[in-house]
C-alpha cells in the first residue's frame, strides 16, 4: 500500500488526476516531488525573457526540414531543404528530437496553441514515417546502419558519417522527444510511436550477445537507459526495463559503484546522460547500486571539478580533480554538460532534499544556461568562455544544429521545473524566481514577486480558499552573508535559517497570508583550487565577468563553432593589484537599475566594470582574475 501511495503522489505531480493505464510503481520514495510545468507559469523576470525568445525562435523553426532524414529513410517525400551544420552529418536527427521535447517543454510552460500544434505535427510525421518502415522503426540513420549493428558485424570505430554516426545517440533524442511529447503536452499518439520504437529496438538487440552490446555502447548512445526506464515506468512493459538495464555500460558504471574515480579525461556529455539513466533505474527498481553511481559521481564532480560559473570540463573533457586555473580556455564548459547535470541533481535533490544540490543548480542556472542564449538572435552558446578576454559565439540559427543547440531549445523551455517541489504536505521554495504556483492536489496558490538578484527580498503570497495547515520550506543559499531573516504578515518569524539549509514554516495558512524572506547578499571572492592568485568575483550566486570591449573580436560573434575566429589573441586583461580579501572594500555598485559594478583604486592598468555573467553578450570578458601585490605588478613589463 505504501508504495502505491508513492506511486499517486510522483505520477499526480505529471498527470495532475488521470494515469496512464499500466504505470508503475516506483521502488523507492521521491521525498520531493516536482511539479509538472503546466502548474507553474513564469512572471515578468530575465527568466521568461529569454524563454519567449526561445518560443520566437521555436516558431522560426521548420518541423519539416528536421524532418528530412526522417522521410528521406522511409521513403516517403522530403519536404524543405534539410538544415545545415550537424544536421547534415555528425548527429543526423538528433535535433529533430530535440525540438519535440523543447516544443512540448514550451506548451507546458505556456499553454500556447501554435507550439503545441507542433507537437501533434510532428508526432503525426513520426506515426507516417513508422508506418512506412512497417516494423516499428521511426528514425532518421540509414536502415543499413541497423542491420548490420543487429547482426553483430557493426564496428564502432567504422559507423562513419552521413547517418550512421552515434546512432543510438540519435535514437535517444527521438525517443525522449516522443515521451515528451506525451508527459508535456498530452499527445496519446505519441506513447504508441515510442512504445512501437522501442519495440523495434528489443527485437533487433535480443540478437546481440552480453558482449556485443557492451562492444556497441563504446559507441556514444545518449539515454537510452533513462527513457526505456521511463517508458516502463509509464508502461510497465518489463521488456524495456530489460533494455534500459541492458544500457548499462559497464566500463563507466562499475567503477563509479566501487566509488572509484576515474573521470578525468572522459566525455562528459557522453557519459552524463548514462548516470541519468541510472538515477532513473534506481527510482523504478531500488537498486542501491544505481544511487551509489549516481550520488559518488555528482560529489566527484561538483566538489572538486566545477568552475566557477557551473560548467565542468576542457574540450568536453572532465579535467583532474583540483584543477581549474591552468585549464581556463575558450572551449570550457561545455552547455550540454550543464544541461545534463542540472537534470541529475534534480533526481538527487528529490531522493533527499539537500541545500547543496538546490545551491548548485542555482549557478549554474543563472550563470552559464542563462547566459548561454543571444538575446538577439535567440542562438546558443556550445562552450561557455573561460579564457581571459575571449567571448561567447552563438550558433548560426539555421545552419549550425550542434548539439547544444538542440539542448538549448530545451533549457530555455522549462525554466519552472524546479522553482518548487512538493511532498504530500509540504512546499519546497527552491529558486527566486518571479512565478506563479497552482498547487493543484491542495487547490492553493503561490506567487512569488522578487526583484532578486537586483536585490534580496522575495515576497511569497498565498491564496486559498480555506485554511489549510502544510509546511513551507524555502532555501537559504550557501551564499548568504548571514542568517536569513523571514517574517509572515509582517511578523519575525523565530526560525533556524542557517546558510545551505532549509527554514521551515509550519502553520495553517489563510488566504492572503505573506511570506517576506530576506536573504543578506555580499561580495567574495572565489579562488581557484589549484592557484589562489586566481580568483572568480561572486555576487551572492552571481559570476560578475569584467566588461573588455570589442578590441580584435570578428564582425560576428553568431559565426558557428568556428576555432580560427575562437582562438584570436585576445588584448591584455587588467589585473587586480593590492586588492584585499574583501571585495567591498574595492568594489563599488554603479547606480540605477542594473547590475554592475566597477573597480576602485585596484584595476591595473586601468579599472574595470563587471555584470553578472548571463548579462554579458558581444564583447570580450574575463571570469577569473590574476591578483598580485603592487611590487609584482611593477616587477612585470609593461
Amino acid at each position: 500500500m505504501r508504495t502505491k501511495l508513492m506511486l499517486t503522489g510522483i505520477l499526480v505531480a505529471v498527470w495532475g488526476s488521470c494515469l496512464p493505464a499500466g504505470a508503475v510503481e516506483p521502488a523507492v520514495a521521491i521525498k520531493a516531488q516536482p511539479f509538472p510545468l503546466k502548474q507553474v507559469r513564469l512572471l515578468d523576470s530575465p527568466f521568461k525573457k529569454a524563454m519567449e525568445t526561445n518560443k520566437t525562435y521555436l516558431l522560426k523553426l521548420d518541423a519539416d526540414r528536421m524532418l528530412w532524414p526522417f522521410h528521406q529513410y522511409a521513403g516517403l517525400p522530403t519536404k524543405g531543404q534539410r538544415y545545415g551544420g550537424w544536421a547534415q552529418k555528425d548527429c543526423v536527427g538528433h535535433e529533430a528530437g530535440h525540438y519535440l521535447s523543447a516544443c512540448a517543454l514550451m506548451y507546458a510552460s505556456t499553454g500556447d496553441e501554435e507550439i503545441k500544434q507542433r507537437v501533434d505535427y510532428m508526432v503525426g510525421e513520426l506515426a507516417a514515417v513508422q508506418a512506412k518502415h512497417g516494423d516499428g522503426y521511426a528514425g532518421p540513420v540509414r536502415p543499413e546502419v541497423w542491420q548490420k549493428t543487429f547482426a553483430g558485424t557493426f564496428d564502432v570505430n567504422d559507423w562513419g558519417l552521413g547517418g550512421g554516426y552515434v546512432p543510438w545517440y540519435c535514437m535517444h533524442k527521438v525517443y525522449a522527444g516522443l515521451i515528451d511529447a506525451y508527459v508535456n503536452a498530452g499527445n496519446k499518439q505519441a506513447l504508441e510511436v515510442v512504445c512501437k520504437f522501442a519495440d523495434w529496438a528489443k527485437k533487433g538487440t535480443d540478437k546481440l550477445t552480453d558482449e556485443q552490446f557492451q562492444k556497441m555502447l563504446l559507441c556514444e548512445f545518449g539515454g537510452m537507459n533513462a527513457s526505456l526506464a521511463e517508458l516502463y515506468a509509464l508502461t510497465g512493459n518489463m521488456d524495456y526495463l530489460a533494455l534500459a538495464r541492458r544500457f548499462d555500460h559497464k566500463i563507466i558504471i562499475d567503477p563509479l559503484a566501487e566509488k572509484k574515480d576515474e573521470l578525468t579525461g572522459k566525455h562528459v556529455n557522453t557519459l552524463l546522460p548514462k548516470i541519468i539513466g541510472a538515477a532513473r533505474l534506481y527510482e523504478m527498481t531500488g537498486q542501491q547500486r544505481d544511487a551509489t553511481i549516481t550520488s559518488f559521481l555528482w560529489d566527484s564532480v561538483i566538489d572538486v571539478r566545477t568552475f566557477a560559473p557551473g560548467g565542468m570540463d576542457l574540450r568536453e573533457r572532465f579535467c583532474a580533480p583540483g584543477e581549474e586555473a591552468k585549464n581556463l580556455s575558450w572551449n570550457n564548459c561545455e552547455t550540454c554538460a550543464v544541461y545534463n547535470m542540472l537534470k541529475l541533481t534534480r533526481h538527487l535533490f528529490g531522493w533527499q532534499p539537500d541545500a547543496k544540490h538546490m545551491d548548485y543548480y542555482e549557478r549554474a542556472l543563472y550563470n552559464t544556461i542563462l547566459g548561454s542564449q543571444d538575446p538577439d538572435s535567440g542562438g546558443f552558446t556550445y562552450f561557455n568562455s573561460l579564457k581571459p578576454g575571449h567571448f561567447k559565439i552563438y550558433s548560426v540559427p539555421f545552419d549550425s544544429m550542434w548539439c547544444c543547440v538542440g539542448s538549448g531549445m530545451e533549457n530555455h523551455s522549462k525554466y519552472a521545473d524546479t522553482i518548487y517541489s512538493h511532498d504530500a504536505d509540504t512546499l519546497w521554495v527552491n529558486l527566486f524566481i518571479p512565478s506563479e504556483l497552482k498547487w493543484q492536489a491542495k487547490d492553493v496558490a503561490i506567487r512569488q514577486e522578487t526583484g532578486f538578484p537586483l536585490n534580496n527580498i522575495t515576497t511569497i503570497k498565498v491564496a486559498t480558499k480555506q485554511a489549510q495547515k502544510f509546511t513551507v520550506k524555502i532555501r537559504v543559499p550557501y551564499w548568504v552573508t548571514q542568517d536569513a531573516q523571514v517574517a509572515v504578515n509582517g511578523e519575525i518569524q523565530a526560525v533556524d535559517a542557517k546558510p545551505q539549509s532549509y527554514l521551515t514554516l509550519s502553520r495553517t495558512w489563510k488566504d492572503g497570508d505573506t511570506i517576506q524572506v530576506q536573504l543578506p547578499m555580499g561580495l567574495r571572492l572565489q579562488p581557484a583550487r589549484d592557484d589562489k592568485t586566481s580568483v572568480a568575483v561572486m555576487y551572492g550566486p552571481l559570476v560578475l565577468a569584467g566588461e573588455l570591449g570589442r578590441e580584435g573580436m570578428p564582425v560576428s560573434d553568431c559565426n558557428g563553432n568556428n576555432v580560427a575566429e575562437a582562438s584570436n589573441k585576445a588584448p591584455a586583461v587588467p589585473a587586480l593589484v593590492g586588492a584585499s580579501q574583501d571585495p567591498s572594500a574595492w568594489l563599488k555598485r554603479d547606480p540605477g537599475e542594473v547590475l554592475r559594478f566597477s573597480t576602485v583604486g585596484v584595476g591595473k592598468p586601468k579599472e574595470v566594470s563587471l555584470i553578472p555573467l548571463a548579462n554579458l553578450h558581444h564583447q570580450r570578458f574575463t571570469v577569473y582574475w590574476k591578483t598580485m601585490t603592487a611590487a609584482e605588478w611593477d616587477a612585470q613589463p609593461h
